[in-house]
């Protein structure tokens, strides 16, 4: 399996975005080669107290604690992406002030024990958690270049993997995948390093030409 590793924030558009259009599509098709982890924190920061302020106000330091306590409590890996793809997506063009849709997507996806993430959620476990999740963004070394979302393939953050999966992460995740030759799902779908080195030299060009 291909270790994938996404950064992300519950209230980004372009996090929503990636989930509805690339991750889960793809999640969907190629989960038995993915290794994945998903990071619901992004660009918020903490004081010495622990006091969150996240990149798209409280309404998301909520959702992402009540992403960070699902990816704890809900057992299996298949329902713990589509709660997170559900949550995402609902929130899709709402008002951020809007009920978080956790327990409407429990219910959607079959988690049979809600109230164990709300208890996470509500208890000093939620708070633990963000910190950890913090570590683990910092842990990426990007620091104010962090992207929203940030993609990593096989632990090592790689710029032209990072560009072309926001549109095309089926395709770079098949560049990863061994003997993806021998793969029907990959077929016409391999993006190798020359292609994503070449794709990145075209939008750094484009966006000097602006």
């Amino acid at each position: 399996t291909v270790p994938v590793a996404v950064y992300y924030e519950s209230l980004c558009p372009d996090s929503i975005q990636f989930f509805k259009t690339q991750l889960t599509p793809t999640w969907n098709e190629f989960s038995r080669f993915m290794d994945l982890t998903l990071v619901p924190f992004g660009k918020s920061k903490s004081n010495g107290l622990f006091n969150l302020t996240c990149h798209h106000g409280p309404e998301e330091c909520h959702g992402n604690k009540v992403q960070a306590c699902a990816l704890v409590h809900i057992p299996n890996n298949s329902t713990k992406v589509k709660f997170i793809s559900c949550v995402m997506e609902y929130m899709e063009g709402k008002n951020k002030m809007s009920a978080y849709p956790d327990k409407q997507c429990a219910d959607t996806v079959g988690v049979t024990d809600y109230s164990t993430i709300r208890n996470c959620v509500d208890m000093q476990e939620g708070d633990n958690l963000m910190r950890s999740l913090e570590n683990k963004t910092r842990d990426l070394g990007r620091g104010d270049s962090l992207s929203v979302p940030t993609i990593v393939f096989n632990s090592m953050f790689n710029e032209t993997a990072q560009m072309m999966s926001l549109t095309s992460f089926k395709s770079v995740l098949c560049g990863y995948i061994p003997g993806n030759d021998k793969l029907k799902e990959c077929s016409g779908a391999v993006v190798n390093t020359a292609t994503l080195t070449l794709a990145l030299v075209t939008a750094l060009f484009a966006r000097l030409s602006q």
